[in-house]
């Protein structure tokens, strides 16, 4: 296996996880009837590496 694929690997995974973890914590903040802007945009960045990560593995 090609070293720039076990990186991207590696990236997808830590950055799938954090997308879960952010997307929890973003529901929990709704329903407190807080502000989610934070866990919005920590969700929807660790969605765009992961996204990232994934599309550039395939092309490897």
């Amino acid at each position: 296996m090609n070293w720039l694929a076990i990186i991207t690997l590696w990236i997808f995974l830590i950055s799938s996880l954090v997308f879960v973890v952010g997307l929890v914590i973003w529901l929990i903040t709704m329903a407190r009837d807080k502000n989610p802007k934070r866990p919005r945009q920590v969700t929807l960045a660790a969605f765009g590496i992961a996204l990232a990560a994934l599309m550039t593995n395939a092309f490897i």
